[in-house]
């Protein structure tokens, strides 16, 4: 039987490890703050970047050569693309599931193709989903987005923040209903996004009760000039805080991360 309390970004008590596999190579999103990709260890440690991008079989293995050497809890995907563009999360979740049934299984999404997989998620049986949403306002959203892809066509603009906007939203009622663990994430952008937050979180809110994560913007990509203004979040999260219920475990793991949340090196592959 699986035990949900297991999971280490949801229970600081608990001395349990977890495993993230990528497998997810395709995006439906082109985000400006996104350093996605192939690389090296030692070369960067931001979210959406992995050492390799693995097949589903080429996962299973890995998987099962590490839980040769530690007990692993929680198997999660998140990167480097999103995980419900790719064929390999599901098939990926469903071997889990089957060989390994106490595993906790765990995914991050931008929430785009929710809405058209829900149902697929819950015949895999996962326990754990998180949907990043950085915007309701279309002005903000373009400035944060280059693009949308669905159904093979790409959209820009308006366009795109009508889309984005639209699914995310509708991505916030499926995940009311999901039995399993749930949390919603907002990256923390100064001057394009931070005066918003608390709005995002009042919407957030309304749909249904979830935790809420605040994560800094690692500056990258065109956002790459960006600073924090720490007194600034600071004062945010002690906001956030007071009025819901607020995520504070975040490790901003890489796409390959393995291992113990605070061990040394745990972000990484």
């Amino acid at each position: 039987m699986k035990d949900l309390h297991n999971h280490p970004c949801y229970n600081h008590n608990v001395m349990a490890s977890r495993i993230h596999l990528p497998v997810a190579r395709k995006c439906n999103l082109s985000c400006n703050f996104c350093k996605a990709g192939i690389y090296e260890i030692n070369k960067s440690d931001y979210p959406g970047t992995t050492s390799n991008i693995m097949t589903t079989a080429q996962a299973m293995k890995h998987f099962e050569n590490q839980l040769k050497k530690m007990e692993i809890h929680v198997a999660g995907i998140s990167g480097p693309g999103d995980p419900l563009c790719n064929t390999e999360t599901f098939e990926v979740l469903e071997r889990i599931n089957r060989r390994y049934p106490s595993i906790i299984t765990c995914i991050c999404t931008n929430g785009i193709l929710l809405q058209d997989v829900m149902q697929r998620l819950l015949e895999v049986s996962l326990d754990s989903l998180t949907i990043t949403i950085n915007s309701f306002e279309l002005k903000t959203i373009q400035k944060i987005y280059k693009s949308v892809e669905i159904n093979n066509c790409i959209y820009t603009g308006e366009d795109a923040a009508n889309i984005i906007k639209e699914r995310q939203e509708q991505a916030l009622f499926m995940l009311r209903e999901f039995s399993g663990l749930k949390k919603v994430n907002i990256i923390y952008i100064q001057g394009i996004n931070n005066q918003e937050i608390e709005k995002i979180c009042d919407t957030i809110e309304r749909i249904g009760f979830f935790k809420i994560n605040i994560i800094k913007l690692m500056p990258t990509g065109l956002f790459q000039n960006i600073r924090i203004n720490e007194n600034e979040y600071k004062e945010l999260c002690g906001t956030i805080r007071h009025k819901y219920s607020l995520f504070e475990m975040c490790n901003r793991c890489r796409s390959d991360a393995c291992g113990y949340l605070n061990e040394k090196g745990s972000r990484h592959g």
